[in-house]
């Protein structure tokens, strides 16, 4: 059997006029979806980008330093936060979000916080009241590269700012009944959305409900109506005759008013409100006191149904009225004159540092709040902060005279230590921390913090300039070598620095720290080269070239080091002390006399030949000596001038000879006149009487030999 067409939607109509309802218990948390972003700053927009995972926050105090959201990157991801904040009973409430990089939150129609890159900073407080209650909220971060963080933070009644705790965030919350009605005529259009207290009498029991409505009616476009009374929002309970006084909260705007009618349908749903996928802002209410005026009631049509007992409950959700067809209804609602509302004009809160750079509620070993640490640290360490270096010092005493969390504390490293802080800046900053009572841990961080891999040479220079001026200890100073000239540093850094530094008048102990740290055994040939040769370009003093030498040679080297290195050290003019120091690294044990052997042969192979200052040192060591061979041995002994050799280093001479292979012994005694009066310890070979007792006798004979002899004659 065919059904007649009227009677194909009989059955929804009939359904429609029962109420269905819904009701979910809150659950504890925030609803989070993660996106794979392609722009910065990104779109706020849950479509414009693929999803990288979801999962249910319990609060806004996180980084993702680490711990990437679900499968998002490490970077270029952004994140969508729905849910409800409930906020107890308060005088005052200021909400504001730190955020590294960008992230807003809107909390009923109040939004905050910066949608743009930047270090993790604070936001602005905020300044609109929040009476208690169940707030929607709508939160968006996102993170370009680098470091993350993502703090939503509260001040109830001045206690003090902390993280918002858990309890206070659901992902599904009760929203107030709501009635829209929508009216569309060719006249200038208005609407006013009002919060109206109703008494609805029914039978079989009367019930006052409380509520904040907003109704929609739809009429059929024939039978049209204009109005251009404001239109006011009531409370409609099903199949009773409502009577609504006029409404004491008002907010004035335009709209459009529209009518039309379709089937009967009268539906009360109840559900939990879940929160659009586009973010939205409504108007505040404002509380206007009533005109004098009294108006009359006004009377809406009766729409019979089945007495409905209606009980108060916060779940109850929008009413949708529609009238049945062939009824053309007007309703004349009283004209609400609204006077002009006066706003209060934003405050916002500047924290700006006193002359005498006072800072609130710092006391020493006590804790601080990370609030006003990241008021303090901004206001000090912007790039358009107004601060003199000295009150740089007076801030970080003070803060590090706090007891700090070691969160807090790297907090201030990375306000403090930044890419672009300038030379004075820095080195206050470096000598003040450096100076303080902090942990060995702590030292670390500081000087890991200082000289990352963005610190210009220039600031590098300047504080350590500073720093060696200072009370640092040995252990200290080579902790600070070590950050300073770590992998990080490139070659080129590290010879600006060193060409800087050796310009200053640094100690022994100092220069030894430097070269020690430079020349470490994670450079390759090729950098220690590089650096070698660029240290020893312009020469150096014996005392430096004996710190720059022995720091190379600390190790065993490949022939390669030791070539370029001792030619760069004979390009340059040498003294006798340096002559020495020379000397004292060939003998070193990290040193083979292969190696020995090479060194002697550059030495003999300078353009000029080998000069006598040199020969007469080398001649000196035992381990050089025992190094080479017969005919370096002749050139060596063939430029030492004997008249010319002191006795010192003719003892040393005649010392070393007398160990030294039968070839080289050899060499010695052709090349030089070893009785010359300098060698006299030496005993040459195939005799066992020193060289200057030999030469004794020799003279004993030959004044013996002047003497006449005896008359033996005499005696027969």
């Amino acid at each position: 059997m065919r059904l007649p067409k009227w009677a194909i939607p009989l059955p929804a109509i009939i359904l429609s006029f029962f109420p269905i309802s819904a009701k979910a218990e809150p659950i504890q948390g925030l609803n989070a979806v993660g996106y794979s972003v392609s722009a910065i700053p990104p779109i706020q927009s849950d479509t414009e980008y693929p999803t990288c995972g979801s999962e249910l926050e319990n609060n806004i105090n996180r980084n993702f330093n680490g711990e990437p959201f679900q499968q998002c990157p490490v970077d270029m991801f952004m994140i969508h936060y729905t849910g409800f904040i409930t906020i107890p009973e308060n005088n005052t409430i200021q909400f504001m979000i730190a955020a590294d990089d960008g992230g807003v939150i809107g909390i009923g129609n109040t939004e905050f916080g910066t949608w743009d890159d930047k270090n993790c900073s604070w936001s602005e407080q905020t300044t609109a009241e929040f009476p208690a209650d169940t707030y929607a909220l709508d939160g968006w971060f996102y993170e370009a590269g680098g470091e993350t963080c993502f703090m939503l933070a509260w001040n109830i009644n001045d206690a003090g700012w902390e993280i918002v705790p858990d309890d206070a965030f659901t992902t599904n919350g009760v929203v107030s009944s709501t009635t829209t009605t929508s009216t569309t005529s060719s006249s200038t259009s208005s609407t006013t959305t009002t919060t109206s207290t109703t008494t609805s009498t029914t039978t079989p029991s009367t019930t006052t409900i409380s509520t904040t409505t907003t109704s929609t009616s739809t009429l059929v476009p024939t039978p049209t109506t204009t109005s251009t009374q404001s239109s006011s929002t009531t409370t409609l309970p099903i199949g009773t005759t409502t009577t609504s006084e006029p409404t004491q909260t008002i907010i004035a705007t335009t709209t459009t008013t529209t009518s039309t009618s379709p089937a009967t349908t009268t539906t009360t749903t109840e559900a939990p409100y879940t929160p659009p996928q586009t973010s939205t802002t409504s108007l505040a209410p404002v509380v206007v006191e009533p005109p004098p005026t009294v108006y009359e009631p006004v009377v809406l049509p009766t729409i019979s149904t089945e007495p409905q007992n209606t009980q108060p409950t916060e779940t109850e959700t929008t009413t949708l009225v529609t009238l049945p067809e062939g009824i053309e209804t007007t309703v004349v609602l009283p004209t609400i004159e609204v006077g002009q509302v006066e706003t209060e004009p934003e405050t916002v809160v500047v924290i700006i540092p006193s002359d005498e750079n006072t800072l609130p509620d710092v006391k020493d070993n006590e804790p601080i709040t990370t609030a006003i640490l990241d008021s303090i640290l901004e206001d000090t360490f912007t790039t358009d902060a107004e601060i003199t270096v000295e009150e740089v010092g007076t801030v970080l005493d003070t803060l590090l005279g706090a007891e700090l969390t070691d969160t807090q504390f790297d907090n201030v490293l990375e306000a403090v230590f930044t890419e672009d802080v300038s030379a004075d800046v820095f080195t206050e900053a470096l000598t003040t921390m450096l100076n303080a009572d902090i942990t060995n841990e702590q030292l670390t961080a500081v000087l890991d913090s200082a000289f990352s891999e963005d610190t210009s040479a220039e600031n590098m220079v300047s504080a350590l300039s500073s720093i060696f001026d200072g009370p640092l200890s040995f252990s200290d100073l080579d902790e600070v070598m070590d950050a300073v000239f770590d992998e990080d540093i490139s070659v080129a850094d590290t010879m600006t620095v060193l060409d800087d530094l050796l310009e200053t008048n640094l100690s022994q102990t100092e220069t030894e720290a430097i070269f020690d740290s430079v020349f470490d055994g994670d450079l390759s040939d090729a950098e220690t080269i590089d650096l070698i040769v660029d240290v020893l370009k312009d020469g150096l003093t014996a005392d430096n070239l004996g710190a720059a030498l022995g720091a190379v040679f600390d190790e065993e080297v490949s022939t390669e080091v030791l070539i370029e290195t001792f030619t760069a050290v004979l390009g340059n003019e040498l003294n006798k002390e340096s002559l020495g120091v020379i000397v004292d690294v060939l003998e070193s044990d990290s040193i083979t006399e292969e190696q020995v052997s090479q060194v002697v042969t550059l030495v003999i192979e300078q353009e000029g030949g080998i000069p006598t200052d040199q020969a007469t040192e080398l001649a000196t060591s035992e381990k050089v000596l025992e190094s080479i061979d017969g005919s370096q041995a002749t050139e060596v002994f063939d430029a030492v001038v004997a008249s010319e050799v002191s006795s010192e280093d003719g003892l040393a001479i005649s010392e070393a000879v007398q160990d030294a292979p039968k070839e080289v012994k050899e060499a010695f005694e052709k090349e030089l006149n070893v009785f010359e009066g300098v060698f006299d310890v030496y005993v040459p070979m195939g005799s066992r009487v020193p060289v200057g007792d030999r030469r004794t006798l020799v003279v004993v004979g030959a004044l013996l030999s002047m003497l006449p002899l005896p008359n033996l004659t005499k005696l027969t």
